[in-house]
């Protein structure tokens, strides 16, 4: 319960920061903010769960991300997990289409075991952990949605998470998102004479 509470203020928290720092002027050179999700794969457990991702930009290739995982003992794992994020996504290229990021931060993990275990008491209680976190990623742009490539090492607990899914970009409106593109394309074509 403790959790839920901490990630609703945290939640607030970061809408509240966003719609004060879409009040003023500023160049339309990135969009307003993004949401990913991905279907998510533990390579040291063999599980496979679902990712959602929340991110913002801070400056010119950096953006705050919050995301969350879940690895359900539906989808035939031994174990309930859920984890949450808090990282900064560097985004080092971006091309045409493709783009390439580095990813570092905090995950903060609760787990459970789902099945009974001899001699072993309160397998149902929730245990926790936390790592840090490092990571690269790819993404490839089409017209409104992109598609992403990623993978996560969390040190800590040893384990290693890949995922494969979509991203939307969000921009106040229409003409926000078409000034968004011929910025873009006025970038290309500078990039192109020089």
């Amino acid at each position: 319960m403790n959790f839920l509470i901490q990630l609703k203020y945290r939640i607030s928290l970061l809408l509240i920061t966003i719609t004060l720092s879409s009040l003023g002027q500023r160049v339309v050179d990135k969009e307003w903010f993004y949401l990913s999700g991905s279907s998510i794969y533990s390579v040291e457990d063999g599980y496979v769960g679902i990712n959602g991702k929340f991110a913002f930009p801070m400056q010119r290739g950096f953006y705050f991300v919050s995301q969350a995982s879940l690895f359900p003992s539906a989808l035939n794992n031994t174990h309930d997990e859920y984890r949450y994020m808090f990282n900064v996504e560097l985004v080092p290229y971006k091309g045409k289409v493709f783009s390439f990021n580095l990813q570092t931060g905090l995950d903060y993990g609760y787990w459970r075991r789902t099945q009974e275990i001899e001699f072993v008491q309160n397998t149902k209680s929730f245990y926790k952990d936390q790592s840090i976190m490092f990571g690269f990623g790819l993404n490839f742009e089409l017209e409104k949605v992109s598609f992403i490539i990623e993978h996560r090492y969390l040190p800590e607990i040893s384990r290693n998470h890949t995922a494969i899914g979509i991203k939307l970009q969000f921009f106040e409106n229409k003409k926000l998102r078409k000034k968004y593109m011929q910025y873009r394309l006025r970038k290309r074509l500078n990039r192109a004479r020089t």
